[in-house]
């Protein structure tokens, strides 16, 4: 069901009874706006392993100069030359692409970035999908001042950035950007866009730290990757995870240290009267709320029942766009209730039940 490719030869097929096609606790971690990864051990018996019956070594050419692989069999002769950057059969870090199918879907492919070997000779590979490709290359460093560009435009500048920078096969491309918001380009204004001298890989995750949708990377049809993004609602998964069912283990995270009880919420700056003594510079405050209907001072948005649990612990949360005191009530209340837990990580592990039943398998960004 689940088959991996190096460089197109077969090394995996979690069906085959070959021990050429083992491999020792492979794991895929596909994640979710960022690089995924797929981590195994190849054992000495499978068939991208050193080769018993000879030994390839790298060198230079000497006529070339260019980096060459040449196999030595013991007691035959002269080494044979392969004026090649690829060893034939091999696998290369950071030059091997692997490829991972589930049936005939594509789940995978990236380039190895790390290995280990033990003692038995094995090796542990750690693969970065093509999301990975993106940390080889750095754009110019540039500001562009008093332009906001289109979501799409931002995209297509640290992609070509890379491209102009990489081989053709680790190139990406602008594909299918699907979002309400931000959709064309807009007359000048004060934003500026930057990109920095990190990793094209870093600066386009700064362009999406801003934005709630998916964006994916996918091998089309012209042998090409292209970069879609969507923020409409997510594909739904018609599998379930049930209790006594296929549920194998749940936690939960979540830090206590940045808990508070209390809000103290400030929006936009008010200047104050330069021609009035006293007249000071101050934030919006929830006390231009509450004078309003109970002539209160009271500054501060207070939840009894986390109080109630861990006492008053208060914090001060800014948002200059708020310009409405009602605003300001709305946002330290969703605070309180909402935003200040989303960081808590809920961690499930389910068994696939497409393995036993023709039931749809979980797709990545899905939700059931």
């Amino acid at each position: 069901m689940f088959r991996a490719y190096c460089d197109d030869v077969l090394f995996y097929d979690d069906e085959s009874t070959l021990d050429e096609y083992k491999l020792v606790d492979p794991q895929l971690d596909l994640v979710e706006n960022d690089i995924s990864t797929f981590t195994f051990t190849i054992p000495v018996t499978n068939v991208l392993h050193e080769l018993s019956q000879e030994e390839r070594y790298r060198m230079h050419s000497p006529t070339t100069g260019n980096i060459a692989y040449y196999t030595f069999r013991a007691g035959k002769g002269e080494p044979v030359y392969y004026y090649s950057f690829k060893r034939p059969g091999k696998l290369i870090p950071f030059v091997s692409v692997i490829k991972v199918y589930r049936d005939d879907e594509l789940w995978f492919e990236g380039c190895p970035t790390t290995v280990s070997r033990s003692f038995d000779m094995s090796r542990t590979i750690t693969c970065e999908s093509v999301l990975g490709y993106l940390k080889r290359s750095v754009p110019l460093p540039i500001t562009h001042k008093g332009v906001k560009y289109s979501l799409e435009n931002k995209i297509k500048m640290i992609l070509n950035a890379h491209n102009n920078m990489v081989e053709r096969k680790y190139e990406i491309y602008c594909g299918e950007i699907d979002t309400s918001v931000d959709k064309e380009n807009v007359e000048p204004s004060d934003e500026n866009f930057e990109l920095t001298a990190d990793s094209c890989f870093d600066n386009l995750q700064a362009v999406f730290k801003n934005y709630v949708g998916i964006y994916t990377v996918r091998l089309a049809e012209d042998g090409k990757h292209y970069l879609d993004y969507s923020d409409k609602e997510r594909p739904k998964c018609t599998q379930q995870v049930n209790f006594q069912e296929n549920l194998l283990d749940y936690t939960e995270d979540w830090s206590f240290e940045d808990i508070c009880t209390c809000v103290v919420p400030l929006g936009k700056k008010i200047e104050g009267n330069p021609n009035l003594p006293g007249s000071n510079d101050r934030y919006l405050n929830l006390q231009d709320y509450y004078k309003e209907i109970e002539s209160s001072s009271r500054d501060y948005f207070l939840k009894s029942s986390l109080a109630s649990d861990y006492g008053v612990i208060a914090k001060i949360v800014k948002n200059e766009d708020i310009t409405r005191p009602l605003d300001l009530w709305t946002m330290a209340r969703k605070y309180l209730e909402d935003t200040q837990f989303a960081d808590m990580t809920i961690e499930i592990s389910a068994f696939d039940l497409s393995y036993l039943n023709e039931v749809e398998p979980p797709a990545l960004g899905g939700y059931s």
